[in-house]
């Protein structure tokens, strides 16, 4: 499974009910993409608002993406590399962010909520490895 918890770093978090997420849905994450039978495939929790809903699908499109051709062994390999994750993640999280069309200011504050939140989640990895992958990815 690729993804990190969205609520972590998304700009504006909309969490459905536990009873209400769909089967196979991780806790804490909007969507998940894994492979199934070797297709990069998502699962998009149902019960978000319609601007977190956009920001999570371009997201996974993203992760849909950079698994095709060879699913498995490209998820594994992201399993077991941290950068190779971070560049993901970062990558998925700003085509989620541009997908928004915010203003300069507002996707500025984004980024750096992001920032902020990739810092914590990969604290294995020096902070300069966040920042390069938000400036090749985020612009900036």
């Amino acid at each position: 499974m690729v993804g990190l918890s969205a609520a972590a770093v998304t700009v504006g978090v909309a969490q459905s009910p536990l009873a209400a997420r769909p089967r196979g849905l991780p806790h804490g994450y909007l969507a998940a993409t894994r492979c199934v039978r070797g297709v990069p495939t998502t699962i998009v929790d149902p019960h978000l608002d319609s601007l977190t809903r956009l920001e999570t699908e371009a997201h996974e499109a993203v992760h849909r993406r950079q698994l095709a051709g060879d699913c498995e062994a490209r998820l594994l390999a992201a399993a077991r590399d941290p950068l190779l994750r971070l560049g993901r993640e970062v990558e998925a999280y700003c085509g989620g962010l541009a997908a928004l069309g915010l203003d300069e200011m507002r996707q500025g504050v984004a980024v750096e909520r992001l920032r902020e939140g990739m810092y914590d989640v990969f604290a294995e990895l020096a902070p300069i490895h966040v920042d390069s992958a938000l400036a090749r990815y985020c612009g900036g």
